[in-house]
């Protein structure tokens, strides 16, 4: 068993893959345990290669060899369905799925959804060892996990990197929150898994800032938000979403990723939009949905899962100083 101590003062924490002994104060960290979760979760890590289409916009990936494209996976079930990244797929006229073994077959291109960064894949294949997600209430600032997937090119392929949960509920310049995490990401590592000591999914990773002067800042794609976007897939092929028809602005705390409750502003409408035909004007601010406070984009996104078009819902408004309730019917 391989393992190292760490003493600290007043310490108090738990893990799957630590323990403490609190008359000690010692502090064990089981660094076996990591190749437990590697046995279990390896076998549901795919590499995905592919060619993109001559019209597409060549990103980053295709830098590494004449236009292909790669990127990582993760089985979800048995008969062959893989979760990974829209923006690995959605611009591939062939995609090539490389097993843990090695192996290879065509993959078709099953679902995607590019607000959320979210796609899955389908292979001709069965008996496949699909792995299980967490619950997305286990998921916590501190918490152990893994990345695994196939960074800069497929000679790296199943490359892990370990680290920890740096925060939850963050905004990246993104359509909903994020799991914030230190594990090493890179080219090549999006939609692979990052999973807790258990070997379950907490996230799929999808991006990290790159900078001379930033390390250890990766983003990955929360249990919630794969849930919600599978569930859709699976009852519709893709995900139906309400919408509002207006353009928003947050304001200045919100920008800065500060506190706020000062609701998005109305800047413009667009369409047939749902919130003017019930009454609101430009300038207005949008307060709440059914008593769910809205004090930024993502915050309005979150809350907009929870309901499908032509639902009917209670909006506040505030023009100046007035608050107004306003019966919204999604469009």
């Amino acid at each position: 068993m391989s393992s190292f101590i760490l003493l600290f003062s007043n310490v108090a924490f738990s893990d799957n893959s630590t323990s403490y002994n609190s008359n000690t104060v010692a502090v064990s960290v089981n660094t076996s345990n990591i190749n437990d979760v590697l046995t279990k979760i390896n076998p549901s890590v795919v590499g995905i290669i592919g060619v993109y289409n001559s019209s597409a916009q060549i990103s980053y990936q295709s830098e590494y060899l004449d236009s292909i494209a790669h990127g990582t996976g993760v089985i979800i079930s048995s008969d062959g369905r893989i979760l990974t990244n829209a923006h690995v797929v959605k611009d591939l006229k062939s995609i090539v799925v490389v097993m843990y073994d090695g192996k290879t077959y065509e993959g078709k291109l099953e679902a995607i959804d590019e607000f959320s960064d979210l796609a899955t894949v389908r292979i001709d294949k069965t008996g496949l060892t699909a792995a299980k997600f967490a619950s997305s209430d286990s998921i916590y600032a501190g918490q152990s996990v893994l990345a695994i997937g196939n960074p800069l090119s497929m000679s790296f392929r199943n490359t892990v990197s370990h680290g920890i949960v740096s925060g939850i509920n963050r905004g990246m310049e993104s359509n909903y929150r994020l799991i914030q995490t230190d594990a090493a990401i890179n080219p090549g590592n999006s939609g692979g898994p990052l999973v807790n000591m258990n070997a379950e999914i907490v996230g799929i990773n999808s991006v990290k800032y790159i900078g001379s002067a930033i390390e250890g800042m990766g983003f990955a794609i929360p249990v919630e938000t794969i849930n919600y976007v599978l569930n859709h897939f699976d009852l519709y092929g893709k995900v139906v979403r309400p919408n509002l028809g207006t353009i928003f602005e947050e304001d200045i705390l919100s920008k800065l990723g500060l506190a706020s409750n000062n609701g998005i502003t109305i800047v413009n409408f667009e369409g047939s939009s749902a919130l003017q035909a019930a009454g609101a004007v430009a300038g207005d601010r949008l307060m709440s949905i059914n008593s769910e406070s809205v004090n930024s984009i993502i915050d309005l996104n979150e809350i907009l899962k929870n309901y499908m078009p032509q639902n009917e819902v209670k909006v506040k408004i505030k023009r100046g100083v007035e608050e107004k309730e306003l019966t919204v019917k999604f469009n």
